[in-house]
């Protein structure tokens, strides 16, 4: 077996060029069983990531690459998103009780966005697809426009973007 490895965003991304990579790649993911022996992972926390191929079936063809990318992030995009409305709604109170109830609301919600980086998430999407390969005008591309490899790239960008 060769095993080939890329280090980039503190992540390894290894290629098996091996016969039966795929059962072998299931195998070390935990999906199957082996035959016989063991697998050991070193460390024993290493978190693996797997693009399959199925991955293209999921794809929203009319979203951007940049928001295909962005669509991993579906908690800090929530509450980003949950920011947004209550300021709409403050701005338009004229009800003091409520005001101070959506005040409150808005308070716990910029904890949560600060807890989780929200403000690092856009970056390290566009960190990712540029690191792939793409360009900065590529980001506003609808996913329909790409061909599969491509696509397959902003898979990478979306694993990259979870810390593998």
């Amino acid at each position: 077996m060769e095993i080939r490895s890329l280090h980039c965003l503190s992540v390894d991304l290894i290629k098996f060029i091996v016969h039966h990579q795929s059962t072998q790649l299931k195998i070390i993911s935990g999906d199957v069983e082996p035959s016989y022996g063991k697998i050991f992972k070193s460390p024993a926390n290493l978190r693996l990531s797997f693009l399959r191929q199925e991955f293209l079936d999921h794809i929203d063809p009319n979203r951007s690459l940049l928001d295909e990318i962005l669509s991993v992030f579906s908690e800090e995009l929530s509450i980003l998103q949950g920011i947004e409305l209550l300021e709409a709604k403050i701005r338009s109170c004229v009800d003091n009780s409520v005001l101070e109830r959506l005040l409150n609301e808005f308070h716990d919600l910029n904890n949560n966005a600060k807890a989780l980086r929200t403000d690092h998430v856009r970056p390290k999407a566009v960190k990712a697809a540029l690191l792939l390969g793409f360009n900065e005008d590529d980001l506003g591309r609808k996913m329909s426009h790409f061909s599969g490899g491509w696509k397959m790239r902003a898979g990478l960008a979306k694993i990259l973007c979870q810390d593998p």
